[in-house]
This record gives C-alpha cells, sequence and structure tokens, in this order.
C-alpha cells in the first residue's frame, strides 16, 4: 500500500506500508496534528502559498504539504513544480475548507506489475 504524504526532507512524499492495516494507521497518525506550531494544517493537505516577502514570486504557488518540521517549526511544502520548501504556516493558505489528510493507494495484482508501477512513478518523481 502506498500512503502520500509525510516523509524526510528530500523523499518522494510517500511512503510504502505492508497491509492494508499499517497503510490506515500511517495515513491517520499523518491526518493528525501534533501540536498547535503547525497551524491548522495536516499531512498531505493542497495549499498556496501566501505573504512570502524574500520569494514573492513564490506566492499563490500551489503545494502539498507534505510534513511540519518541529525543530524548524516549518511546514515541507512539495510544489508542483516538484521544488520542495520550508515554510511556515503563516505562509500557507488551504486551498478548500475541509482539512484533507494523506491519501491510501492500493494496489491488487501481479507482482512484476507493481515494480513496473513503482518504477514508473519513481522516474516520474525524479524527472524535471
Amino acid at each position: 500500500c502506498i500512503v502520500t504524504a509525510g516523509g524526510s526532507a528530500g523523499s518522494s512524499g510517500w511512503s510504502v506500508a505492508e497491509g492494508i492495516v499499517a497503510a490506515l494507521e500511517l495515513a491517520f497518525s499523518r491526518a493528525t496534528p501534533r501540536s498547535t506550531e503547525q497551524g491548522e494544517f495536516v499531512c498531505g493537505q493542497p495549499v498556496r502559498l501566501a505573504g512570502l516577502v524574500a520569494r514573492p514570486d513564490l506566492n499563490d504557488a500551489l503545494g502539498i504539504a507534505l510534513r511540519f518540521d518541529e525543530s524548524s517549526r516549518r511546514w515541507l511544502v512539495r510544489l508542483a513544480d516538484g521544488d520542495g520548501k520550508a515554510l511556515k504556516p503563516a505562509n500557507l493558505r488551504p486551498l478548500s475548507e475541509a482539512q484533507r489528510g494523506p491519501d491510501v493507494l492500493i494496489f491488487w495484482g501481479d507482482a512484476q506489475w507493481i515494480a513496473a508501477l513503482t518504477h514508473a512513478v519513481r522516474s516520474a518523481w525524479r524527472s524535471p
């Protein structure tokens, strides 16, 4: 099972979980706010960048909030162009009123097909 959002800085933005129960538990843990410092956002939530002074060219850019880093008090956000940024919660706006957590993608079938799909997904994330 593939669970979107989360991971470490520089990661793909998704994790593989062994089994449906493990995937659902991981998705739930990522969708649950852990501190008030992370603002109103949860892992996997679509966001719009706003109020950036040093990089005003990024205002209105779209992305996905992947993970909140407690030490820097910033969200790791994957932008639509594939670039990653560490941003303060004050510089993010939700795309909709509803908070959205990570998706769980479940694939059944031939192991060779799944290996080919995994390779294709990894290649797509690395492409410019």
